[in-house]
């Protein structure tokens, strides 16, 4: 049987992982769509979506970011690598719920605009 891809306008299965490619930069900056106060159901989403995030040391080796004056960090955009995150139907949902807060309070960054964007294309309607 041949595997059919699957198209952003498909509805994502309520038992399958949600594949996100994301740069190390994107993941470095995934905190800005975390809420300052929450409730324990969304802390712990949180939790799990952190722990798929975090670097690694090694990425953080190979992202080679250094301080910037003024605050920041700066890093060579070759080594800005793609990896890919595996989330759950409940943590992608949560997400666009917060890009979504973020953007109607005009609070996206432009160091979260793309992530922001790659997690409201996810088609998640059942």
């Amino acid at each position: 049987m041949a595997k059919t891809k699957r198209t952003r306008k498909e509805p994502v299965p309520k038992d399958r992982l949600i594949k996100l490619k994301l740069t190390l930069s994107q993941r470095a900056f995934f905190n800005q769509f975390y809420p300052e106060k929450t409730n324990i159901l969304s802390g712990v989403l949180l939790r799990d979506i952190q722990n798929k995030v975090n670097l690694t040391q090694k990425e953080l080796k190979t992202l080679d970011a250094k301080p910037r004056e003024g605050g920041g960090f700066v890093w060579q955009s070759e080594n800005d690598k793609l990896t890919t995150v595996c989330f759950t139907l409940a943590e992608i949902t949560f997400l666009q719920g917060r890009v979504n807060d973020l953007d109607r309070r005009e609070s996206i960054s432009r160091d979260i605009l793309d992530a922001a964007l790659k997690i409201r294309d996810v088609n998640v309607q059942a």
